[in-house]
C-alpha cells in the first residue's frame, strides 16, 4: 500500500447504495406528526425502488412494509400518489397477519412497454404512516430494457493503482448496449473484476479477470457495471467491485463517477468521454473515485494516477496499444 496516503479524497456521511441494475432511493416529503394508533407503517429502506429489468423478467416487483405493533391483523388502503400511464396495477389493500411486522406489497406492471420509463409514488393514509423510521412512500420508477450484444472488449481499470501502485491489466469482457429513450447509449459489461484463471490472449497480456486476487478475495459475484452517455459526458455508475485486496482490512471495494457523487465540480473531476480513433470510453484523470468500505472507517480516492478505458472490441485494444 504504498500509496494509500496520497491523492485522498474523504466522503463524509456518503453510504454507497450498489446493485447490478436498480438503485435504491426516495424523495422525502415534509414529516407530520406521526399517528398514536396501532396502524402506523413505513417502507423497508432496502427495497429496490428504481429498476431496470430484462424484457423477460418478470412484470412486477415487491416492495416490503414494516411496521411496529404486531399485536394483531391489519389491513391498510394503498394510495397511488403517481401512476404514470396508469401502468401500474396493485392490490387496494395491503393485509398484515397477527404476530406479522411486514408485509410484502406487489406492484406489477404487465403492459409496460419495453424501452419506456414508467414512475410511481405509492404510500397509505397519511395518518398511517410513519415519516421517522423507514421511508414514509416508496417512490421510483421501472423500466424494461433490451441489451444488444456488443462482443469482447477489453477494459483495464484505473482506479485500483491510485491505492495500491500496482500496473494495469488489460481484461477481456463482455460487453452489451442499449439506448436510452433520450437516444442515449449505455454499455454494460460484467465480471471484470473476478479472479483471473488464464489468459485470452497471452501475447498482449490480456486475462479472463483480474489477476492479483483470488478465490479469497471474493466478496460479491455477478457484478454489472454500467456506463452512461449523458449529455454532460459518460457517467459510470456506482458499482461494487465485488472483492477486496484485503477483505479483512479493506473490506469491499466500489468505484463510480466522482462527479455528482462526491462533488459537483466538473472542470476538477470529468466525466468520461467517447474516443472514436479508438472506439473506447475514456474516464480521465480523477474522473473515478474508488472506495474501501473499512479501511479508515470507509475511505474514498479520486484515480489520480491512471484513466480507465472500456474499449469496444479487443481488436481495437490491440490496434491502441501495439499498432496492430
Amino acid at each position: 500500500m504504498n500509496k494509500l496516503n496520497k491523492n485522498f479524497l474523504a466522503v463524509a456521511a456518503l453510504m454507497l447504495l450498489v446493485f447490478a441494475s436498480c438503485k435504491d432511493t426516495v424523495d422525502y416529503v415534509a414529516a407530520p406528526a406521526v399517528s398514536e394508533s396501532a396502524a402506523v407503517v413505513s417502507f423497508a429502506t432496502t427495497n429496490k425502488y428504481k429498476c431496470e429489468l430484462e424484457p423477460d423478467a418478470p412484470t412486477s416487483i415487491d416492495i416490503v412494509v414494516n411496521r411496529e405493533d404486531a399485536s394483531s391483523a391489519l389491513s391498510l388502503e394503498v394510495v397511488f400518489l403517481k401512476n404514470e400511464s396508469n401502468i401500474f396495477q396493485a392490490p387496494d389493500v395491503l393485509n398484515f397477519a397477527a404476530g406479522e411486522n411486514t408485509a410484502t406489497l406487489t406492484i406489477s406492471f404487465p403492459e409496460a412497454e419495453i424501452g419506456v420509463k414508467y414512475s410511481y409514488d405509492v404510500t397509505f393514509k397519511e395518518d398511517e404512516v410513519n415519516y421517522y423510521k423507514g421511508l414514509p412512500a416508496a417512490g421510483g420508477f421501472i423500466q424494461r430494457v433490451k441489451w444488444d450484444e456488443v462482443g469482447t472488449g477489453v477494459y483495464i481499470d484505473g482506479t485500483i493503482s491510485t491505492v495500491f501502485g500496482v500496473d494495469l491489466i488489460p481484461v477481456a469482457v463482455n460487453i452489451q448496449k442499449t439506448t436510452t429513450t433520450e437516444g442515449k447509449t449505455k454499455y454494460r459489461f460484467f465480471d471484470a473484476y473476478v479472479p483471473a484463471t488464464a489468459y485470452v490472449n497471452a501475447l498482449y497480456g490480456i486475462y479472463n479477470g483480474y489477476p492479483y486476487i483470488n478465490n479469497s478475495n471474493v466478496l460479491e459475484d455477478n457484478c454489472v457495471f454500467i456506463l452512461t452517455e449523458t449529455s454532460q459526458g459518460w457517467v459510470y455508475e456506482t458499482s461494487s467491485m465485488g472483492m477486496s485486496m484485503n477483505p479483512t482490512a479493506y473490506g469491499l471495494f466500489t468505484l463510480g463517477t466522482v462527479y455528482g457523487v462526491m462533488s459537483t465540480n466538473i472542470n476538477t473531476y470529468p466525466l468520461g468521454h467517447y474516443n472514436k480513433d479508438i472506439n473506447a470510453v475514456v474516464f480521465p484523470l480523477n474522473s473515478l473515485y474508488i472506495h474501501l468500505a473499512l479501511y479508515q472507517g470507509g475511505r474514498s480516492w479520486a484515480a489520480s494516477e491512471n484513466p480507465t478505458h472500456l474499449y469496444l472490441s479487443m481488436d481495437d485494444y490491440i490496434k491502441a496499444n501495439f499498432g496492430e
